[in-house]
């Protein structure tokens, strides 16, 4: 399976991820972010910090994902 084009801006959102840089991350996170399957909303810059290994690392390593461009990664 070929992978979808990315814009800019997810690109950069991407490289972030991969590097582990959650201020990056944050800055282009616009709140609130809802969760899925009953997970509390992340509401605040301050949450989303806070938060970043659950969000990020919770159901699947994202940074992993990215590197290995597999949109199916779950």
């Amino acid at each position: 399976m070929g992978r979808l084009a990315l814009r800019p801006d997810e690109k950069r959102n991407e490289a972030a991820v991969i590097a582990g840089d959650k201020a990056t991350v944050a800055e282009m996170t616009k709140f609130p972010l809802s969760m899925p399957y009953s997970v509390k909303a992340v509401t605040t810059k301050s949450d989303f910090l806070g938060r970043y290994n659950e969000i990020f690392n919770g159901e699947t390593n994202a940074a992993q994902c990215f590197r290995n461009a597999d949109p199916l990664c779950v």
